[in-house]
């Protein structure tokens, strides 16, 4: 194991520009980055609530593992995260998905000390964290950022996997799937424990899936889950498949239509194919425009192991954007 003491954090070098860890004091300024850097990379927004549940994550401490840096006129410009989640079984994982820089500071330099300090904080914290785990860099793109891509792939990382992004008009017709004899629904809410237990068994054979933490799963359920909209399956008292979904208000504006997300959906190996999903999402999907919602969306490995993006076109589902996952090996 390398200890931390000999990975040494790049020093940046950009005239004018100071750089310190962030503190909650910044979020306004952090979802301003974000704003800013959302409306030319067409990104998911966040607001204020979303960033502070960073400090609530105890995997990871912003004091350590991230970096801000402001311009002369002490507007921040650059925001750096090291997110190493917790309760990874097989690989440990490190991602990169709310690193932002500003469009006035964008440069080949500034974007390669990123990268270079970002990866050198996961490195220490894998060896803080005396992590024998395999570890794994992880980036997502939407698929025509070409140049955010080859920037990657020049600096050694390649691209493992598409996901698509999916979306279904609501005011077509949505024809019910009945749920299979003896599977009762219930309320989401009732059951997160249980929900959370299916999600990491129907995920375990899904590429770049790992299993999710009690933290990580209650500090997702907050204001923007949608529990009308989402419902654990039970066959008896065993918990077999869910649907979870989330609802963002700030990012209506960029599509131009109200929508709400299918964020998680699965079934347990033991009932897969027998329309449980199938049934979960329709009844979700009926409540969404019961309540004026315009647009389902969701996302899809475009190499499912499960079939998934079949189910979801049977849905009414079609294809919005696509994204790539870049990974590079510790």
């Amino acid at each position: 194991m390398v200890s931390p003491e000999t990975i040494s954090l790049p020093e940046p070098q950009f005239e004018g520009m100071s750089w310190r860890p962030p503190q909650k004091s910044d979020v306004p300024a952090i979802v301003a980055l974000q704003d800013a850097c959302c409306d030319v990379d067409r990104d998911e927004r966040l607001v204020e609530s979303e960033v502070l549940d960073w400090w609530a994550d105890s995997s990871n401490d912003p004091a350590d593992d991230a970096l801000l840096g402001f311009d002369a006129s002490g507007e921040l410009v650059v925001s750096i995260w090291t997110l190493v989640p917790d309760g990874d079984e097989s690989t440990q994982r490190i991602f990169g998905y709310q690193n932002q820089v500003h469009l006035r500071v964008r440069s080949e330099a500034m974007h390669r000390f990123i990268l270079d300090w970002w990866e050198a904080r996961g490195r220490q914290r894998l060896s803080e964290d005396q992590n024998t785990l395999p570890g794994k860099f992880v980036h997502y793109r939407i698929a025509d950022q070409d140049d955010q891509i080859h920037f990657l792939t020049s600096h050694g990382y390649e691209i493992a996997r598409y996901f698509h992004d999916l979306n279904r008009d609501l005011s077509a017709p949505i024809a019910a799937v009945e749920t299979p004899e003896g599977i009762t629904v219930h309320p989401f809410d009732d059951h997160r424990s249980q929900a959370r237990l299916v999600h990491n068994d129907a995920f375990r054979d899904h590429w770049g899936s790992q299993p999710i933490s009690v933290e990580k799963w209650e500090l997702h359920l907050d204001k923007f889950f949608e529990p009308d909209a989402s419902f654990v399956a039970f066959d008896g008292d065993d918990p077999v498949a869910y649907v979870l979904c989330g609802t963002y208000p700030h990012d209506f504006g960029d599509r131009g239509w109200s929508h709400t997300w299918v964020e998680g959906a699965g079934t347990v190996r033991s009932h897969r194919r027998r329309g449980l999903v199938s049934a979960l999402i329709t009844r979700a999907m009926q409540v969404m425009a019961e309540g004026g919602m315009e647009y389902a969306i969701l996302g899809v490995d475009a190499e499912s192991p499960t079939g998934a993006y079949g189910v979801y076109e049977a849905l009414g589902f079609r294809e919005l954007r696509r994204e790539v996952a870049l990974t590079k090996k510790v």
